[in-house]
């Protein structure tokens, strides 16, 4: 079989275990910082902690190892108007999720590439950063073995799971460059721009 076609590639599952659309709850300030300017149009307010789940598995070559505090938490995602006046109320429906918020790293077991060693390879590693409906699995401490794996039984399952998040993670990684990549192109487009209109100024002999 030859390699896939970028749409063969589009089109295959992924999990995403960060929501971009989920606010962090409201934290002190460091000393000598103030808020300032605009407000998100979001919130999280944490009820209550859940503790910690771990989940260290080794699954027909890969080795997953994640950790993620846990909360049950009243959520107003980030909308379509994302940010409102300080002074404003924060518009949508508030919902009472539970919160993951910890990391995963997922290792390859086998030779390691450029040796010929047996062992761990790092495939990814990303933040897990998700709310969701509660259920009485996703309280208890198998909360965050769900959350990765689902209900799958089967080994085979198993590892189109982790496969599907590892694409959500490469996703996520490719859309980061092409802003970061645009960010760049914007700044060199200003910079000439600036340049050309001789904002730069010059320099004159004393």
């Amino acid at each position: 079989m030859g390699k896939k076609t970028k749409e063969e590639k589009a089109e295959e599952p992924k999990i995403f275990l960060v929501e971009n659309n989920l606010f962090n709850w409201e934290k002190p300030l460091k000393p000598g910082y103030m808020r300032s300017g605009m407000a998100y149009n979001a919130k999280t307010e944490l009820l209550e902690s859940l503790g910690m789940d771990i989940v260290n598995e080794n699954i027909k070559g890969y080795n997953i190892q994640a950790t993620a505090a846990k909360y049950l938490a009243k959520v107003i995602r980030l909308g379509k108007d994302k940010y409102r006046d300080p002074s404003d109320e924060i518009k949508g429906t508030p919902e009472d999720l539970i919160l993951f918020n910890g990391n995963i790293a997922i290792y390859l077991a086998g030779e390691i590439p450029g040796t010929k060693l047996k062992g761990f390879d790092l495939e990814n590693t990303g933040r897990i950063w998700l709310a969701t409906t509660p259920t009485d699995i996703l309280k208890s401490d198998k909360g965050l073995h769900n959350l990765i794996l689902g209900n799958e039984l089967t080994e085979e399952g198993k590892v189109e799971r982790i496969k599907a998040i590892l694409r959500g993670y490469e996703q996520m990684e490719s859309e980061e460059e092409i802003k970061q990549s645009n960010r760049e192109h914007q700044a060199w487009k200003s910079g000439v721009s600036q340049a050309n209109e001789g904002h730069f100024g010059t320099f004159g002999r004393r």
